[in-house]
């Protein structure tokens, strides 16, 4: 796991808590740092994405890493704008635009985005022993697992399960 995974796993326990957490109805949400600090994340990720896998579109993206539409929208423009990546239309269907990330670009990203989970969090592992940074890990690496089989699912979250009629006998 990296760094851009590494902030999909938080970005995912951050909506959690947030939706726990929402203001009441009626009471407007004041944006926070986070917030902020999100639209920047989100096109690293983007970034990222278009360069391990060219010509996804903007629903791949959405499903791929599990962020509004809308979002991915605002997104994908202001990547054009800054030259980072580019849009062409689908071959079969030129209704459909896919997006790259622009060749001068791409170096750059890859060397941000591929630094090791390990190396994110340093500062919080300074005092960990060994056993404890591999705990660390071991534990990340299955919350990013768990987040990506979620991302598979609406954005909603899971369905709730079937209740299935009680047994009698």
């Amino acid at each position: 796991m990296d760094a851009a995974s590494l902030y999909l796993v938080g970005r995912k326990l951050a909506t959690l808590a947030e939706r726990a957490m929402a203001a009441p109805e009626g009471v407007p949400d004041e944006p926070s740092v986070e917030h902020l600090v999100l639209r920047a994340v989100a096109e690293r990720l983007v970034l990222r994405a278009v360069i391990e896998r060219p010509g996804l579109t903007a629903s791949d993206l959405v499903t791929q890493l599990s962020i509004a539409q809308s979002r991915i929208s605002q997104v994908i423009a202001e990547l054009e704008r800054k030259g980072f990546v580019r849009r062409f239309p689908d071959a079969d269907d030129r209704r459909k635009q896919r997006i790259e990330a622009t060749v001068h670009y791409k170096e750059t990203v890859e060397q941000r985005m591929t630094r090791s989970v390990e190396e994110a969090i340093e500062p919080l592992l300074t005092h960990a022993t060994a056993r404890e940074r591999a705990r660390v890990l071991a534990a990340l690496e299955l919350v990013h697992d768990l987040v990506l089989r979620a991302g598979e699912q609406d954005e909603d979250g899971p369905e709730a399960p079937e209740k299935k009629p009680p047994r009698r006998g």
